[in-house]
């Protein structure tokens, strides 16, 4: 039980097995590649600026950009949950 929450888990996987098996929450991992990482840069990157300059406009694109991004991932569990 305790084995299940640990980290070491997560980059040594789980045992091959030779049954079917079926994608539940515990078996999907979502990581963002290097694109999804400059886009969360990008978002920072707006959101700073908004803060520093007291840009609104820039708050609202940040917000957006952060939002779709969420919802990207959600949609994207949910999809390989089915």
């Amino acid at each position: 039980m305790a084995d299940r929450f640990r980290l070491s888990r997560f980059f040594r996987g789980e045992a091959p097995t030779s049954a079917p098996i079926s994608l539940g929450h515990r078996r999907i991992f979502i990581l963002p590649t290097q694109r999804g990482l400059a886009f969360v840069l990008l978002i920072v990157l707006l959101l700073l600026v908004g803060f520093v300059y007291s840009n609104n406009l820039a708050y609202l694109l940040g917000f957006l950009l952060a939002s779709i991004f969420f919802v990207a991932i959600l949609h994207s569990f949910k999809s390989l949950a089915a």
